[in-house]
């Protein structure tokens, strides 16, 4: 993991001083979308800065956790499929390693 640092960001003309180990380009992108969703919030219903950041941060916690749980689905159907497939293999009679057919040592027993 990379080194934290000193940075300076800016949220809602706030300026705030963190230690982070994100590179600069992502760090520049996560606070766009801070700032985007709290301007979203705020616009829909004109809220002080502090409502509207907290409002924010329960949309984007709300996000984060459908994609976990749309993560977490998409693993389960991975492995189930992966199971399954392995158990078709199995009931076709996958060769073990080193039964591969045309893997049989040249006539006189002898392979280079």
């Amino acid at each position: 993991m990379a080194d934290k640092r000193a940075v300076e960001v800016v949220l809602q003309g706030r300026r705030f001083q963190l230690r982070t180990a994100v590179e600069d380009e992502s760090l520049a992108d996560i606070v766009a979308m801070a700032n985007a969703k709290i301007d979203e919030i705020a616009a829909a219903a004109p809220l002080p800065p502090h409502p509207a950041a907290l409002l924010a941060v329960l949309t984007l916690s709300e996000e984060l956790y459908n994609e976990r749980r749309d993560l977490a689905a998409l693993r389960e159907r991975i492995r189930s499929k992966s199971a399954l497939l392995l158990d078709m293999l199995d009931a076709a009679g996958r060769p073990e390693p080193g039964e591969v057919p045309g893997d049989d040592p040249p006539v006189g027993g002898m392979s280079i």
